[in-house]
């Protein structure tokens, strides 16, 4: 490395200034204990980092090692293995807790593309999709940055599942859905509960009701859990 500095010049320096009179000096840089991206987890199709069990949540930075496979836009991208079970139903993948504008696409094992999101109305610039299982047997999730952007990358993958946490009441309906502030049940419920995309508890009641104000929540997608007549049910709504 080459240092020119000007004689008698005043701080601070101008490092793109142009003089007749200074000084050189050269100095040598040995760069050691580097990072290592060889076959980085995530970097391709056949690295593809292993989902375990569902709701699945990573954060993976795309700033460094990852380069850019899928061939949607320039920037880096990072690819997820997901195995899928006859119990699943529907799967939900979002990226709306990144730090920069995401793009979500889902290939079948073939790498053919199932469907795609970039900018969803409920967290753009970041993305979130579903789609039905069927017999796919599994899938690849790619997460990538619109045009070149790049960042922290924040993924969480849910599932719907037969017979388990979403079977539908047939009378009960959730109106205005998306709501905004107070959502309105078609008849008495009790034993309320709303979880998040991840499965987490963000409200509950126990109360017999047909009205429950859901202001205090984060826009996003919910579930919405409670008896009625007898039976155990959930419906989905969104959250403006």
């Amino acid at each position: 490395m080459r240092v020119t500095q000007q004689e008698a010049a005043t701080l601070p320096l101008n490092p793109c200034g142009a003089f007749q009179w200074g000084s050189v000096m050269d100095f040598g840089i040995t760069i050691i204990n580097g990072l290592d991206c060889g076959a980085f987890a995530g970097d391709d199709l056949a690295n593809a980092i292993e989902v375990p069990t569902l709701p699945f949540t990573d954060t993976v930075d795309l700033s460094y090692c990852y380069g850019n496979q899928n061939l949607v836009y320039d920037s880096p991208d990072v690819f997820y293995k997901l195995l899928l079970n006859p119990t699943m139903q529907q799967v939900s993948v979002n990226s709306c807790g990144s730090d920069f504008d995401t793009y979500l696409t889902v290939l079948n094992p073939q790498g053919v593309v199932i469907t795609y999101n970039d900018d969803h109305e409920l967290c753009a610039p970041s993305s979130l999709l579903s789609f039905d299982v069927n017999d796919l047997g599994f899938v690849y999730i790619v997460v990538e940055g619109w045009g070149n952007e790049t960042g922290v990358a924040q993924l969480e993958i849910t599932s719907s599942y037969a017979g388990i946490g979403m079977l539908e009441h047939p009378t009960v309906n959730l109106y205005p859905n998306p709501v905004g502030d107070v959502l309105t049940i078609s008849q008495e419920v009790k034993d309320i509960e709303i979880t998040n995309l991840i499965g987490q508890s963000v409200l509950s009641s126990c109360d017999i009701t047909t009205q429950l104000n859901v202001s205090s929540l984060e826009p996003g997608i919910y579930t919405f859990h409670f008896h009625a007549n007898g039976i155990v049910s959930s419906k989905r709504f969104i959250k403006l």
